[in-house]
């Protein structure tokens, strides 16, 4: 509706006692055009570089992955999701225990996935119980730092002697939950002890991995805070990991201030079925696969550098197991939906967006800028009716722009191949749309 158009509006003037019901008087207003939603992308604001993607292997509670699944999570042809981070579990060995039965299992893996890229990311349960308070895999505390430094250093040298090589070492999985399983328990303090007098023994020894703190099943900054704020661990010290598991993404200031890349290194959503086989419904999987991807997109606009998923194959997971309805080894929705952000959001650096009003209030965003100053823009609709219309307010005129989306299917895990749709040539003028349950990637070329 143009503003210059006049509107009749009736005065009561009856009810006020003015006039009498017939002699109503009109009287002409100008409405003004309601402002239209707009997606506004700045350049200017530059946030924190993506380093990437990536799914925990399997072979702890499952068989190992296998060379052909592998290749489907990590490679980068078509039909194949473009990961390229690896999280690995380090098995408790004993100084009595054979190293090929403790770590063997993982090292073909690795190897594969390392050739295609990937980087690997070794994350310890537990210090092996002779190192600990109580001598057991399951709680307690570490004893011997010492001892776990030559521990963690043994089983690198391991994996390289193997041509397997670990880029990113953790210290500990959620030093801060006491769990039934392996598991020990880390203050913030014993940490930045472990990090201060013998960290710097495994970057001597092998200078090429990054090192990383104990991984909060929170992302509880008071577990970590203390190897941040002791300039000695800090120093160490290249990544703060941690979990997202009913709460914590959201910002690490002191992380950012320290100038250390923040990994959320594992998170899961399976309450869609029930927990124990056959793994029935119980809610909607395509509900719960976009409450997945918006984590995923939260991760990001919380400055995050990486996102690692739990298994790569799993029911709920990237591949199919065989359970609750999948195909053994074949791309679930999720992993559809997770390979956008691998394929369109890994390397590039988060730039700001501005939303001019809540229109559309089940629209999430985020976009990217590579070297070339090309732009990705993500967003995701989770809603039951289609974003029509968002007009974009970009820093330049585009000389080409791609759509690339894909739909979460009514089916659970539907029986046809699934892929992406895209669209080349895409025209902004007029604004752009979002399907219901779907996430768009929009590519500006300059």
């Amino acid at each position: 509706m143009n503003r210059n158009n006049k509107l009749l509006y009736v005065a009561f003037s009856a009810l006020l006692g003015l006039y009498s019901c017939d002699k109503a008087e009109y009287i002409n207003i100008d409405v003004p055009e309601p402002i239209p939603a707009t997606l506004t992308i700045d350049t200017n604001t530059k946030y924190q570089t993506v380093t990437g993607f990536g799914v925990m292997e399997t072979s702890w509670q499952q068989t190992a992955l296998t060379d052909d699944e592998v290749s489907k999570l990590f490679g980068k042809e078509q039909g194949q999701l473009s990961f390229n981070i690896l999280r690995v579990r380090i098995a408790p060995k004993s100084s009595s225990q054979n190293a090929d039965d403790r770590w063997g299992t993982i090292v073909p893996v690795v190897k594969k996935a390392k050739s295609l890229g990937a980087k690997i990311l070794a994350t310890p349960w537990t210090p092996p119980a002779e190192l600990k308070t109580n001598n057991n895999i399951v709680g307690g505390e570490l004893a011997d730092y010492e001892g776990y430094a030559e521990y963690l250093k043994e089983f690198l040298g391991y994996m390289q002697q193997n041509d397997a090589d670990i880029d990113v070492l953790s210290i500990q999985n959620e030093p801060d939950f006491e769990v039934g399983y392996e598991g020990c328990i880390w203050t913030g303090d014993q940490q930045a002890y472990f990090f201060k007098n013998y960290a710097q023994r495994i970057k001597d020894a092998y200078p090429s991995v990054k090192l990383m703190t104990g991984e909060s099943f929170q992302y509880r900054h008071e577990a970590t805070d203390a190897v941040l704020e002791d300039e000695e661990a800090c120093s160490v010290l290249d990544i703060v990991g941690g979990h997202i598991y009913g709460g914590g993404n959201t910002p690490y200031d002191l992380a950012k201030e320290k100038g250390k890349e923040v990994w959320m290194t594992e998170y899961l959503l399976n309450e869609a079925w029930e927990k124990s086989s056959p793994f029935g419904l119980i809610g909607s999987p395509r509900d719960e696969a976009l409450q997945f991807i918006n984590s995923v997109n939260q991760s990001m606009l919380s400055d995050m550098n990486a996102y690692i998923y739990w298994y790569g194959r799993r029911y709920y997971g990237m591949l199919g197991d065989g359970n609750a309805g999948s195909v053994m080894s074949k791309v679930t929705p999720r992993g559809y939906l997770f390979s956008l952000f691998s394929k369109f959001v890994t390397g590039k650096t988060r730039i700001k967006t501005i939303l001019s009003n809540q229109k559309f209030d089940k629209l999430k965003n985020s976009a990217y800028i590579d070297n070339v100053q090309n732009i990705v823009l993500m967003c995701i609709n989770s809603g039951d009716e289609e974003i029509q219309d968002l007009l974009l307010n970009l820093p330049f005129i585009p000389s080409s722009v791609k759509k690339i989306y894909y739909t979460v299917p009514n089916e659970t895990f539907p029986n046809s191949s699934e892929d992406f749709d895209i669209i080349s040539e895409l025209n902004i003028d007029s604004g752009i749309n979002i399907e219901p349950y779907t996430v768009a990637v929009f590519v500006f070329e300059r």
